[in-house]
């Protein structure tokens, strides 16, 4: 009975094993000490750390913290069918036919004929035949990208090319519409071959269908080619847009061009009229960042907040990334007060900017 009842001896820990060869007349370098940190660094140490009772120990929370979604929903109609408010009832009945998984290509023509030779249309929305038959046409292109279907709406498109009436239902949105679901596919060469080809075959290719081709590029990081129809578009007297505007001063931006052509076209922008937003001033000081150009980006920030416009985050943060690579680590802490005094948290981006000011800062005092 005392057998079972005894409890296991416990040993010591073995001391840690000894090298084998000692050298006495060698001694173990002590490192320096670190260097003072600088006020301003403290500052920003500080302004890290968060106000914890020293009383009660700082457990991690059970409760998952939201994570809020950056950015458009991934699903325009949020879950529900694709639902175009002024597609006729024929218009309804041609697309369910074409987005039917038994759809044979082969019966393209008896669909779309179907469409175009219907009399006995609802014009709930129109008047004019001919405008209910181009809302069908755009409403039936925009769905069946929805549906991912980018080669059948092709299709389409060129059936309709086709018509002789072709010029009354293929105009700038119906074409910005199939060069924007090209683009989004990855199929820039093929966007751009269209455009051309419509521009060579005498159809009118007006402000919308250039800006989507323009903004094709850009969003595929063929920024040359962005800039050289930006140019072709002034050429041929078809005048910008916002957005057109918009979309080129951030490829010039991204392509690292000097500030003068920056401010080459903002001024021409303003010179025709087209007012910037919000958006145009966020992406000049953004433009700021690659040549440390702060006391341009101070001077923008300054002017759209004479133009009316209140900073929001991606402003300041912008403004912080700017000066974190001028090596401005005070006129970031400056950025960082107005931004919380105008109810703007940081965030990771903000604080990698700081980060940032402060290690070039360093690194530039080395050198």
């Amino acid at each position: 009975m005392a057998e079972k009842l005894a409890l296991p001896l416990l040993l010591p820990n073995p001391p840690p094993p000894k090298p084998f060869f000692q050298d006495t007349h060698s001694s173990v370098a002590v490192p320096p000490p670190p260097p003072p940190l600088t006020p301003l660094f403290q500052e920003f140490l500080h302004h890290q750390q968060p106000t914890t009772s020293s009383t009660s120990p700082n457990y991690p929370s059970s409760v998952p913290r939201p994570r809020r979604r950056i950015g458009k929903h991934g699903d325009p109609n949020k879950g529900k069918p694709w639902f175009h408010q002024r597609l006729s009832s024929q218009g309804e009945l041609t697309l369910h036919s074409l987005i039917d998984p038994q759809f044979n290509i082969e019966q393209l023509d008896d669909e779309l004929s179907s469409l175009f030779n219907s009399r006995h249309r609802e014009n709930e929305f129109f008047d004019d035949c001919t405008e209910a038959v181009f809302s069908d046409v755009l409403g039936i292109i925009k769905a069946l990208g929805y549906y991912k279907k980018c080669d059948l709406a092709l299709n389409v498109f060129e059936w309709i090319k086709k018509r002789e009436d072709s010029e009354n239902l293929i105009n700038g949105s119906v074409v910005a519409v199939i060069i924007s679901m090209l683009g989004k596919e990855g199929r820039v060469s093929t966007a751009a071959s269209l455009f051309h080809n419509l521009h060579k075959d005498g159809f009118g290719v007006d402000v919308y269908a250039y800006t989507s081709l323009i903004t094709v590029f850009a969003s595929n990081g063929r920024y040359r080619e962005a800039v050289m129809v930006f140019k072709k578009m002034e050429e041929e007297g078809c005048r910008p847009t916002l957005i057109t505007y918009n979309v080129i001063l951030n490829v010039y931006g991204k392509m690292g061009m000097p500030w003068h052509k920056i401010m080459a076209v903002f001024d021409g922008m303003k010179s025709l009229g087209v007012a910037p937003d919000a958006y145009t001033y966020n992406t000049i000081i953004s433009c700021c960042r690659r040549g440390s150009l702060y006391e341009e980006a101070k001077g923008i920030f300054e002017e759209m907040k004479l133009a009316g416009f209140v900073p929001d985050k991606v402003t300041y943060n912008a403004l912080l990334d700017v000066y974190g690579k001028s090596r401005r680590p005070k006129e970031a802490m400056e950025v960082l007060r107005e931004m919380e005094l105008n109810g703007f948290s940081p965030s990771i981006v903000t604080y990698n900017s700081l980060i940032s000011a402060y290690a070039r800062m360093v690194c530039w005092r080395k050198h």
